[in-house]
């Protein structure tokens, strides 16, 4: 039976690293009070559970990426599941490294319940499971991500620009990126000139160096 204070029948955990997964599941088995989460290292399977655990109230943590699954694909199981997020069958936390104002702000685009960064404080974390049961329409945001979202309000991207910056982060080149597109190597080229004038990264050599970082910290590499 659930508990009140914490409404989920099962808390689902996708990390790709044993012992961030199994520390999250002991902070959620905590603020639950019970043991009711599951660590899972892929996005396809997390999916696949969501399927098997039909019917359940699911809470779902996880960092959009996997060592086998670019976040391009995270991003699109966010809109898949977008649908039961609204109706309050499933609630959604985004824990994760990706602390790049712009990444932040593709994430958000897509309004899961609840954002945080994995660097923040165990409270914080804590704060952040706790606070996914709540009936809340609005997306929460922690303390780290409402600072790093603040600093993208003023950058005015389009979505195909936010959607070129996600194919960079995972690593793929401007040619790549465009065929993956379906546009011309100068789109993507443009994009890039847009996007490094809106956020003022300066010249190419600027620009290419916050894309590399972004791509060391969506990759690890």
């Amino acid at each position: 039976m659930r508990d009140e204070h914490f409404p989920f029948d099962r808390v689902l955990i996708m990390d790709r690293y044993p012992l961030t997964g199994l520390g999250l599941c002991a902070l959620a088995d905590g603020v639950a009070g019970r043991v009711c989460s599951e660590h899972i290292t892929t996005l396809s399977a997390l999916y696949q559970a969501c399927l098997n655990y039909e019917g359940e109230r699911l809470l779902l943590i996880t960092e959009l990426i996997s060592d086998m699954e670019p976040l391009r694909t995270g991003i699109a199981l966010l809109r898949v599941l977008g649908p039961r997020i609204r109706s309050g069958r499933y609630r959604v936390v985004v824990c994760t490294d990706l602390a790049d104002p712009l990444l932040l702000k593709v994430i958000a685009n897509e309004m899961p319940s609840v954002m945080v960064l994995r660097r923040e404080s165990l409270s914080v974390l804590q704060d952040a499971i706790r606070l996914a049961g709540t009936p809340c329409p609005e997306m929460l945001l922690s303390p780290a991500v409402t600072e790093g979202l603040a600093l993208a309000r003023s950058h005015k991207l389009t979505p195909r620009e936010l959607e070129w910056l996600v194919t960079q982060a995972d690593g793929l080149d401007l040619k790549a990126s465009a065929k993956l597109m379906n546009v011309n190597y100068k789109t993507v080229s443009s994009w890039r000139r847009n996007i490094a004038q809106t956020t003022g990264s300066g010249g190419k050599v600027a620009i290419n160096r916050r894309l590399a970082r972004i791509r060391r910290n969506v990759t690890g590499a």
